[in-house]
């Protein structure tokens, strides 16, 4: 979490002294009058920005600091397969539960039109000679 901070702060320190030059720049093309004032600011907000780049550098630069994101992404990368797995587990029940039958809990089948076998509903092939037993959609 220190790491993250760091981060923070050194992309506010770039921010802010970017922002420093362009209202140098503003004050430059504004006020002809200030030329010497708005060069100073713009040199000011140069130097603002480069301490934030090169601190943000060094973060990132930080075998901890990598190690930190390296175990974030694997963190995150876990939990996305454990969604994923109980997704698919919900799934599943849910085809199971609900698997040929209607809400009384009778089983329903669907007769194959080729050769007359019993399969489940929800079968899409018949089980017996392979065929289809719906039309396609």
């Amino acid at each position: 979490m220190q790491f993250s901070f760091q981060y923070v702060k050194a992309t506010g320190l770039f921010i802010a002294g970017i922002a420093v030059i362009l209202y140098g720049l503003y004050a430059f093309f504004s006020m002809p009058t200030s030329m010497n004032d708005s060069i100073f600011v713009m040199i000011a907000g140069l130097v603002v920005a480069a301490i934030g780049s090169i601190h943000g550098h060094k973060t990132l630069r930080n075998p901890a600091f990598k190690k930190m994101l390296e175990e974030e992404r694997k963190r995150r990368e876990k939990e996305k397969e454990e969604r994923k797995k109980r997704r698919l587990e919900r799934k599943k029940k849910k085809s199971e539960a609900n698997d040929g039958k209607d809400d009384k809990g009778v089983v329903k089948v669907i007769i194959c039109p080729f050769c007359g076998e019993e399969n489940k509903y929800s079968a899409v092939f018949c089980d017996e000679c392979g065929k289809r037993l719906r039309p396609k959609k």
